[in-house]
């Protein structure tokens, strides 16, 4: 199962017969089959009509119904939103390349030689139908022909090559036998462990806080954004004999910096300390400067 992207046509609110309710959302749906063609068979095009009245199609061989096909299609994507979130937010891709260990020779990985030359007929296929566009909109007395004919015979010689090498070119392959040998990698996992927590404990701060920050926001929507700048903001750190105080220097509205100033005073309640310093509490709070 996938989605599918857009373009595609918008159904009308008739078309759609069914409905299910997922966490509280009526959703309704219109199950249809639609034919791939060039031989790929024939599929499950489920149309979602979501309670904003946006159309969502996931693309399924499965005969799962659509409200499990939908809940799984839910968890992937919010597995991709916090991967995605992590790295823009955190930069956490910096912490993948330490601590790996190669895969072994024996390990059967899609072959990166195939999927090159899968692509390189993709790309001949679409030289060839653009020079067969242009042909068609061309008089035959057309001078500029001759270069159009020569385009198609050149990229249909390229498929010829390009195809006669496919039968050698398995998908799959040992690792030994691709470019990768010696070369891909993979975490320990006890390294791997150990990061996936770090960043679920950082994915589940950030929202605590949020949904902390949330209630003294005009538009609470934006409480993510603003913890963003928070955590970006610059500071300056004093470490006392009974408390670390950090103040920070941020820019914003001032409902923002109103609503940043709750935030600190509500951490600071909490009475955190530093790992290996718990005899100083940290103290937090905004600069007067801020604004």
């Amino acid at each position: 199962m996938t989605y599918e992207r857009r373009p595609y046509a918008a159904l009308l609110p008739s078309a759609f017969g069914k409905a299910f309710r997922y966490d509280d959302e009526h959703i309704k749906v219109h199950d249809a089959r639609i034919n791939l063609k060039k031989g790929r068979g024939r599929i499950r095009r489920i149309a979602l009509r979501m309670p904003d009245e946006r159309q969502v199609n996931l693309l399924a061989v499965s005969e799962l119904p659509a409200k499990r096909l939908y809940a799984i299609m839910r968890g992937r994507w919010r597995q991709e939103n916090g991967f995605k979130h992590g790295v823009e937010r955190w930069g956490q891709n910096q912490l993948d390349g330490r601590t790996t260990e190669p895969y072994d020779h024996e390990t059967v990985i899609p072959n990166p030689a195939r999927r090159r030359l899968d692509r390189a007929l993709r790309l001949a296929r679409e030289r060839e139908a653009l020079a067969l566009r242009e042909l068609r909109r061309l008089v035959k007395q057309d001078p500029r022909r001759a270069r159009w004919d020569r385009e198609v015979a050149d990229a249909t010689a390229e498929q010829e090559r390009l195809k006669a090498l496919r039968p050698t070119t398995h998908t799959h392959a040992p690792l030994r036998e691709t470019e990768l040998a010696d070369k891909l990698v993979r975490h320990t996992d006890e390294y791997k462990s150990a990061l996936d927590t770090v960043r679920i404990a950082c994915a589940n701060a950030e929202s605590e806080l949020a949904c902390i920050i949330a209630r003294h926001l005009r538009r609470p929507a934006e409480a993510k954004r603003l913890l963003a700048n928070l955590f970006a903001a610059p500071g300056t750190v004093r470490v006392g004999r009974r408390s670390t105080s950090v103040t920070l220097h941020m820019a914003g509205t001032t409902s923002e910096l109103r609503a940043v100033d709750a935030l600190l005073r509500d951490v600071t309640s909490w009475n955190l300390t530093l790992p290996g310093n718990a005899t100083r509490r940290l103290r937090l709070r905004l600069s007067p400067k801020s604004g």
